[in-house]
């Protein structure tokens, strides 16, 4: 750290920070129970973290990185917990910590707990802004969100209307195929659900792309070792607009193969009257959204008049389909798809399906709630009104917190033991050199010409051995010359 930053720091601790209770600004989109702020703030009161202060362990933490010391991951994980005693104004400097601890070797063994608790630091700073931007650059702080810390920044973005945010915070769980697991969580499932619906309602989704900066012409070269830039269609994805699409494709994927995980759960009882219609629903506005025309235009081929009084296509939803269409970036008929770029859809697809759309609208008229109803009213009613299911996701909640206690306590032990047996294992050495040494004084002259002896024999370094050598050279010139004085003849 720069000697111009350092004082900085320093200085901003001496202040008196101001506290930010979670309960003091808090507005809550799922119960406010759910934050479990007594259960988190309980952590507290272990004596891992007493006689701790935050600014003086972060201190010593950026001091032992810069110095090429070893920072246990345990030692991070306590400065996370301990974030709450900071202020606002120090979010430099604890961003600062998580930077360069990145580059250390200790990065790889972050623990969950240490990720949680800068989520939850950061949402008592009420810097969710600045929190999520340091998620999505999740390979250079280390922060990646968990099901009980996505659902609490869903909640604050979603009370705050920004819904492409919310968006944003399902979209990492799908990076990190959560989705894909055996422990899917229904309120995890209702919130990514709500946010993509109203992010479909307000059209938030269509986002201009910001113009360059510059003109300047870019010039590519080709280097070793360096590949050409590919789009994935998946990890490179930026525009709010497919990261809706695919994140409800994820959604339609956990009800279509995994559907037995909610029959053993409260929410089953809601869920069984629309999963038929969410399925159907998801994978087309996932598909919509996502400009998969062609796999679209096969979905609304498949519609007949049953299909539309499943899924709710009254003109509200056939408009807003209509519009995301519309919105589709195209590539023209006689282009060809290419590995490594964007997949667009074409010119001819897009009016297949806007084709289609006018088929099913000009259908028969939709006699039941539209797809928006029904998953607004699962949402509220079946999971987070539902008293039953929010006791379940609590009791969740609390056996993570009892998780992550329980790992942590468990390394704090080993650390105390490693650090005692350092501790005996260096003092043993101490003694030991001490009763060597008294030896050696009390035995001098009784093996005096031994311990010459090993002394020479000893090894030596380079310095030692060069003045050694060069006694040697001064014994050999007198011993010449007296031999050069004996031999001389006497005048």
């Amino acid at each position: 750290m720069s000697r111009l930053i350092w004082p900085y720091y320093t200085c901003t601790f001496f202040r008196k920070p101001p506290q930010y209770g979670l309960k003091l600004w808090y507005r809550y989109f799922i119960p406010d129970s759910y934050a479990s702020v007594d259960i988190w703030n309980a952590r507290l009161s272990s004596d891992i973290f007493q006689n701790i202060s935050a600014r003086d362990h972060g201190l010593k933490l950026l001091q032992k990185i810069n110095s090429g010391k070893v920072v246990s991951p345990l030692d991070y994980d306590i400065f996370a917990n301990k974030l709450d005693e900071l202020n606002v104004q120090s979010l430099d400097f604890v961003e600062e910590v998580i930077m360069s601890y990145m580059n250390t070797q200790s990065a790889v063994d972050v623990r969950d707990s240490t990720s949680h608790a800068f989520i939850r630091g950061y949402l008592n700073f009420r810097e969710v802004d600045r929190l999520l931007k340091l998620i999505q650059c999740r390979s250079k702080t280390g922060i990646f969100v968990d099901f009980a810390s996505a659902v609490l920044m869903m909640d604050v973005f979603l009370r705050k209307g920004e819904w492409n945010s919310a968006v944003a915070v399902s979209w990492e769980l799908c990076l990190q195929e959560y989705f894909s697991l055996e422990n899917v969580r229904p309120l995890v499932l209702a919130t990514s659900l709500y946010s993509c619906m109203k992010s479909i309602e307000n059209d938030s989704y269509v986002v201009k792309e910001p113009e360059p900066a510059d003109d300047k012409e870019i010039e590519q070269k080709l280097v070793p070792y360096v590949r050409n830039p590919s789009y994935d269609n998946f990890f490179d994805i930026k525009h709010p607009k497919l990261k809706t699409g695919y994140t409800l494709l994820h959604l339609s994927h956990v009800l279509n193969s995994r559907c037995s995980l909610f029959q053993t759960t409260p929410v089953w009882n809601s869920l069984s009257k629309y999963v038929d219609s969410f399925r159907l629903m998801m994978r087309i506005f996932g598909l919509a959204l996502s400009e998969q025309c062609h796999k679209l235009l096969v979905e609304l081929r498949k519609i007949d008049e049953s299909a539309i009084q499943l899924g709710g296509f009254d003109p509200i939803v056939t408009e807003k389909l209509t519009r995301i269409v519309d919105t589709c970036e195209t590539r023209s008929d006689d282009s060809s798809l290419k590995p490594g770029e964007p997949q667009l859809p074409s010119v001819s697809d897009v009016k297949s399906v806007q084709n289609e759309l006018v088929r099913v609208q000009g259908g028969s008229q939709c006699t039941t709630p539209n797809f928006f109803k029904l998953a607004e009213e699962f949402i509220f009613n079946g999971v987070i009104n539902n008293s039953d299911c929010m006791k379940q996701e609590l009791e969740t909640l609390s056996d993570l917190y009892s998780k992550f206690d329980e790992e942590r306590r468990k390394e704090y032990t080993e650390a105390v033991k490693m650090q005692k047996s350092e501790e005996v294992l260096k003092k043993t050495k101490e003694k030991l050199r001490e009763i060597l040494d008294k030896e050696e004084q009390i035995t001098y002259f009784q093996n005096n010409t031994k311990i010459i002896k090993d002394a020479w024999l000893a090894p030596r370094t380079r310095q030692e051995a060069r003045w050694s050598r060069l006694k040697e050279w001064r014994s050999e010139i007198l011993s010449q010359r007296q031999k050069q004085d004996n031999s001389s003849p006497v005048q």
